[in-house]
């Protein structure tokens, strides 16, 4: 739009909608992996390329959960937005501005 803003509430909710899928869908590949690596090494199912795999999956675990912090913090900023302009669009004060509210 020229000259003005759009705002879409909908949007942001999809945008925190696929965000939260995918960070379950990471939560729980990343699960399954680390309890799969871990189980086969306590099998003793152990060579030279599983131990690098295993030391890189162990090692990266702490990042994986970074990760997931940060896009549950994301999705929770995602949410507030989407109140937000909920709010502002119930009170109306766009009625005189460039904002178009779809």
């Amino acid at each position: 739009m020229r000259n003005g803003a759009v705002v879409e509430p909908d949007e942001v909710l999809k945008m925190r909608k696929s965000t939260d899928k995918l960070a379950d869908d990471l939560r729980k590949t990343s699960k399954e992996l680390i309890n799969s690596t871990e189980q086969l090494n306590n099998n003793g199912f152990q060579d030279a390329n599983f131990d690098r795999l295993y030391q890189v999956i162990t090692e990266n675990k702490k990042h994986l959960e970074e990760l997931d912090k940060v896009m549950l913090d994301f999705s929770k900023y995602l949410k507030f937005i989407e109140e937000n302009i909920r709010e502002l669009i119930e009170g109306d004060p766009f009625k005189k501005s460039n904002i178009t509210v779809r």
